[in-house]
């Protein structure tokens, strides 16, 4: 059953028979959305010639079509649009005009969905197309549309008096459920529903009634444990947060989603206190709810460094909602939040925690993981403790915790601590959080996702990876190409591409540079492996290669990699010896076969060779050179200018810059300089100039070099530090 689970959850869009007539669609929170009654365009509006001294009309905000990644639109008189959609590739496949009031959207990364209306009465036509394929052969087209996702559509079928929901794979039947509900008899009865990966929710017209009622299918019949891993943990979270605008406080939730286990009912509870105390009830019942589950997300990161990866999720305000580590390998709740208990965390890890239960009583506290990694220890405590009436005068009490017991302190002690923990209490910035919002609507696995922004810090030289021949950390751009030792960085004809080589559904990365490069994200850690064009003359997107020796037998073969853990293995798949020579030889793994044999095999396994994309590697300066000079004037603890000295000479230290960085440097190079000066009649002469100290300050990442001279044979590092 779990198989057909994880079938239904990643189903592949497959080509389909029948393809559009252009009649489009999307109910998409994000789409972008023009009406027939706008007004023309400025360029359209002058047209006509303007009276004399009469200032153009401004440009009403409505014409101003924005365009997407794949789509764009425009509008090409009054009352026409012209939209367009591209492929992949981005070769435009699809142009055409309408009338009619039009709506486009994204489903996901590659799924264009595009509503076109038939008129008042009458629902918009959705047609959705995969950017992947790239003559859209497969797309389709759907009336009724309620909800759809970048794997499912759900619509209505059936006449008036027999509706049926219908929910689907949206290219193919692979997946189809049918299910019976008490339906008005109207064009579009339904008024709003959403779809989670098991469920889908309705709010709908009662029929022969005049309320709304409130229901859900199951997608999937089977028992789910959502505590399984990280994985399933998000998707409780994204079922809690589908169920949760549609019931509000109102159903057991845990009853809802069949879990039995004490524990983990109540974890749900407390998950669903979160989201709750971060939702509205009242727009419950109201209109698409996609809006609300697009602020929830997550990020996974080891807050304090024992190794063990949290997951935390938060909204896209940076607002944590819950934080969970893993206990013998299962997800473990270590806290939860809402609205009168705020938490925000830190690049370091610490976790602050706001609460407040009135405006003059609250607290500000800040918490690390405890040593068991299954609790959070308190760091420090303070607040505001509510009045003391001195005399008529009432006055505002301050405290801070002293091993468990609550201390009072001064106004001005407080507002101390408040400037000394200035993340307590408030939604902290990507930046000072260091997570990555990742939406809770993503379908990758948290592996998956980690590996993506994994690959993308490599690429932009943020992130390190290990290369396994030199078993050293570097950034890619000091990388060199196996057969020449040629520096990434110095090279102009680099490619790439993400592919899944060992079917795992987590991608590497490959880069060709002439000889080939193979990234693999592995528990948190990218893995490079170096092949030299010999040894791996041919990727193919299964992972088998092809490789070739010189030398008198003229030897050549194909391979299947794979991985045991860190490492990159390989089993030879064929191989043939003396090629061209009368006494040639060919083996289908260790088995030597007929010519005849070899060749059938071969056409009995075709291979597809890996598509790459240019790559060019740059950095971005992110360090400014005076942020350089100040990580310098910390390392060596002294500051520009200082001075020393007595009897007409004095010492000035000087932190000044070297070298900037440019296409070939990625370091500023900042001097500590020692400039002994003679003072006479108030006039100073450099007398001598000494070098102290030199380092070398990364332009990306703050990271330094010291740089210590040696007996002439160059400059060597010494220890190295974080800026």
């Amino acid at each position: 059953m779990k198989q057909i689970i994880a079938l239904f959850l990643t189903i592949i869009l497959v080509i389909s028979a029948s393809a559009c007539n252009g009649q489009n669609g999307s109910s998409d929170s994000q789409s972008e959305s023009v009406t027939q009654n706008t007004d023309p365009t400025e360029s359209e509006s002058r047209q006509d010639t303007p009276p004399e001294n009469t200032p153009p009309a401004e440009p009403n905000p409505d014409q101003i079509l924005s365009n997407g990644k794949y789509y764009s639109m425009e509008r090409v008189s009054p009352t026409t649009v012209r939209y367009s959609v591209s492929n992949e590739q981005g070769e435009e496949v699809l142009s055409e005009t309408t009338d009619k009031p039009i709506e486009i959207a994204m489903l996901g990364e590659y799924i264009v969905d595009i509503a076109i209306g038939k008129g008042s009465e009458q629902p918009p036509v959705h047609c959705y197309y995969d950017v992947r394929d790239p003559a859209f052969s497969s797309a389709k087209e759907y009336s009724y549309v309620i909800a759809s996702t970048e794997a499912l559509v759900a619509y209505l079928d059936g006449e008036f008096s027999a509706r049926k929901v219908v929910v689907k794979s949206i290219f193919d039947d692979s997946f189809r459920k049918e299910f019976t509900a008490e339906l008005a008899e109207t064009p579009m009865p339904v008024s709003s529903a959403s779809l989670s990966r098991d469920k889908i929710y309705l709010a709908y017209d009662e029929k022969g009634a005049d309320g709304t009622g409130r229901i859900h299918f199951s997608l999937v019949d089977t028992d789910r444990d959502y505590f399984a891993d990280y994985d399933e943990l998000l998707g409780l979270v994204h079922e809690l947060s589908t169920a949760i605008p549609y019931y509000g406080g109102e159903i057991d939730y845990a009853d809802l989603l069949g879990v039995t286990d004490a524990q983990q009912i109540e974890w749900v509870n407390s998950l669903t206190v979160s989201l709750l105390g971060f939702y509205s009830s009242d727009s419950v019942g109201d209109g698409i709810f996609e809006e609300y589950r697009q602020t929830v997300g997550y990020a996974v990161k080891d807050l304090n460094g024992d190794g063990v990866f949290e997951l935390v999720l938060f909204r896209n305000d940076y607002e944590v909602i819950a934080i969970f580590t893993t206990v013998d390998g299962k997800p473990f709740l270590l806290d939860h939040y809402w609205n009168r208990k705020q938490c925000s965390i830190d690049h370091n890890g610490q976790i602050f925690v706001y609460g407040y239960s009135s405006a003059d009583t609250n607290s500000y506290a800040i918490y690390e993981i405890a040593e068991d990694g299954t609790s959070l220890e308190l760091v420090f405590e303070f607040g505001m403790d509510g009045y003391q009436m001195v005399g008529n005068i009432a006055l505002q009490k301050y405290y801070k915790v002293v091993n468990g017991v609550k201390a009072s302190i001064t106004q001005k002690k407080f507002e101390e601590y408040m400037a000394q923990y200035p993340y307590g209490g408030t939604a902290t910035t990507q930046t000072l959080s260091g997570m990555t919002f990742q939406p809770l609507l993503d379908n990758l696995s948290v592996v998956q996702v980690a590996a993506k922004q994994a690959y993308l810090g490599v690429l932009e030289n943020r992130v390190k990876v290990y290369h396994t021949e030199t078993e050293e950390y570097c950034y890619l751009l000091d990388c060199k190409t196996p057969y020449e030792q040629k520096p990434l960085s110095t090279l102009t004809n680099l490619s790439y591409s993400l592919v899944d080589l060992d079917g795992d559904m987590v991608n590497e990365l490959v880069i060709d540079c002439s000889d080939m490069l193979i990234l693999r994200y592995y528990e948190g850690t990218v893995y490079l492996y170096p092949f030299t064009f010999r040894n791996m003359d041919q990727l193919n997107t299964d992972g088998s290669y092809s490789w070739n020796h010189t030398g008198q037998d003229f030897e050549y073969g194909e391979c299947q990699l794979y991985f045991e853990g860190a490492v990159l293995r390989s089993q030879e798949l064929w191989r043939i010896v003396n090629d061209g020579e009368p006494n040639v030889e060919f083996y289908i793994g260790s088995n030597q076969v007929t010519e005849a044999e070899f060749h059938e095999y071969r056409e009995k396994n075709p291979k597809t060779e890996v598509a790459f994309s240019p790559l060019k590697l740059a950095w971005e300066r992110k360090i400014t050179a005076q942020e350089a000079l100040e990580i310098a004037s910390t390392y060596w603890n002294v500051e520009d200018g200082f001075t020393e000295g007595a009897l007409g000479t004095m010492i000035v230290h000087r932190i000044v810059l070297a070298e900037d960085p440019n296409d070939d440097v990625r370091y500023y190079r900042v001097v500590w300089r020692w400039e002994y000066r003679h003072v006479e009649n108030n006039y100073a002469t450099v007398r001598e100039i000494y070098i102290s100290g030199e380092l070398l300050v990364d332009s990306m990442t703050g990271e330094y070099k010291p740089i210590v001279a040696t007996d002439g044979k160059g400059d060597v590092p010494s220890d190295s530090g974080k800026g």
